[in-house]
């Protein structure tokens, strides 16, 4: 399927590092969150400022990614150091040994499964919950974050670099972080927990924080 063959293209390139300083970070941003193209070639001119880094850019939108894909700026051998693909099985390709660092808008979801493969990450917060999570893994030590608008290809090089520098204590708060979640129980707890809130309600336990409306609550307004 194209799936399977979008799947071992990415292993594939993954697979591709032929010196032991080289590593892969990975830029995803969801389904929701559009950058403009001038942020992207930012991130892009990364390469010219990090040695040995690779980038997997993930980029759903078939328009924006063609656009990015015929960029002739920077001067790179873009074939072996940049790869841009539509869609990536992110659990897996997290727990590549390759990659080393992940750039995202802070979802949830996105935010769980670099903590499950203990990767540090730079996050580039869009709207909603997103600049709370952002705040939350800067305060936990597990990485840094950005302001969209002010994204400069020098401070995102300047973090991966910090990252780097400090990765073996970054991965020991991942670690711990994922331990902690494991004493929770898991997906078996919330089965738990769901079934319990079925039978007596759970309204009593929504604090007013969130009983404000989405927009009042992440100040959309």
């Amino acid at each position: 399927t194209e799936g399977d063959e979008l799947a071992r293209t990415v292993e594939t390139w993954l697979n591709g590092i032929h010196t032991p300083k080289e590593f892969v970070v990975i830029v995803t941003f969801g389904t929701l969150n559009v950058l403009r193209q001038d942020k992207w070639e930012e991130i892009i001119h990364t390469l010219n400022l990090v040695p040995h880094m690779r980038l997997l850019l993930v980029i759903p939108q078939k328009a924006i990614r063609v656009t990015f894909e015929t960029l002739s700026s920077p001067p790179l051998d873009k074939s072996s150091r940049m790869l841009i693909v539509p869609w990536i099985e992110q659990q897996r390709v997290l727990s590549h040994s390759s990659v080393r660092i992940l750039v995202a808008h802070g979802g949830v979801n996105t935010v769980g499964e670099a903590v499950y493969a203990h990767i540090p990450m730079i996050l580039v917060p869009g709207f909603g919950d997103s600049p709370l999570r952002a705040a939350q893994i800067v305060e936990a030590k597990i990485g840094y974050a950005i302001e969209r608008d002010v994204l400069k290809a020098e401070q995102l090089a300047s973090y991966i670099k910090m990252i780097l520098a400090d990765y073996d204590s970054i991965v020991s708060c991942l670690r711990r972080l994922h331990h902690i979640s494991e004493l929770e129980g898991g997906a078996q707890r919330a089965a738990e927990l769901i079934d319990k809130w079925l039978i007596t309600g759970y309204t009593h336990l929504i604090t007013n924080e969130y009983q404000l409306p989405f927009i009042v609550a992440y100040s959309l307004d």
